[in-house]
């Protein structure tokens, strides 16, 4: 009886790959803009913790947040400036919601669709520079608080 859970352990563990959650490497913090024709304010990187206090103090609270942004097309090797994302939040009542701190995250894929090393240049200056042919996301949530607002855009890079 005992010999027979190793089998069933084993399945089970092999297929915990299959149901892996995305991972996402944070690539910046800012603020949602007060109108879809309108970017965001993006600090690459993140805020320093005096920054992070002061912006959290007197944050809303957003149902949703929504992009105007169509699915981001690059090619290998080409950027994408972060800066030039639209994102607004909006409350329970439909209100836009402007100055909402967001996170801006990467998701994390192999082969590496966009550059998220810790020394990419790009990366510094508010850019995705684009990797490996294929698909990837940008998941941008908000901030603060214990209930927080969350969207995706989808990317892509060919060849």
């Amino acid at each position: 009886m005992i010999r027979a859970w190793p089998i069933p352990l084993a399945v089970m563990l092999s297929s915990c790959a299959f149901f892996a959650r995305p991972h996402f490497v944070q690539v910046g913090e800012g603020y949602t803009a007060p109108t879809l024709a309108e970017a965001i304010r993006f600090t690459p990187r993140q805020f320093s913790d005096a920054e992070r206090v002061h912006a959290c103090r007197s944050a809303a609270v957003v149902d949703r947040l929504r992009v105007a942004a169509s699915p981001i097309d690059l090619v290998s090797g080409g950027a994408y400036d972060l800066r030039t994302l639209s994102v607004v939040a909006i409350d329970a009542a439909g209100v836009t919601v402007p100055g909402v701190p967001i996170v801006v995250e990467a998701e994390d894929t192999t082969p590496a669709r966009v550059v998220l090393r810790s020394d990419a240049p790009d990366l510094d200056e508010g850019r995705l520079t684009a990797g490996a042919s294929g698909t990837f996301r940008l998941r941008i949530r908000t901030m603060c608080g214990i209930a927080t607002a969350e969207t995706i855009v989808r990317g892509r890079v060919s060849g």
